[in-house]
């Protein structure tokens, strides 16, 4: 089940319009506060659609760590 606080990807989208253009050419990260490590997204499949499963609904996009 995903959190109540989550960001949404509009949410998202603004907070990457804010960056700068040295933040925008960063390798994309993401930091896993229960495990305390970063991981970089894979970089073939970002924002993957999702077929119907018991988690996502059909159409809902992810991204792949």
């Amino acid at each position: 089940m995903l959190e109540e606080n989550s960001m949404t990807y509009a949410e998202l989208l603004e907070f990457i319009q804010s960056m700068n253009d040295e933040q925008l050419e960063q390798t994309v990260t993401i930091y896993v506060s229960g495990v305390a490590e970063y991981y970089g997204l894979v970089g073939d499949y970002p924002a993957v659609v999702a077929e119907s499963n018991d988690v996502l609904d059909e159409g809902h996009p992810y991204l792949v760590i």
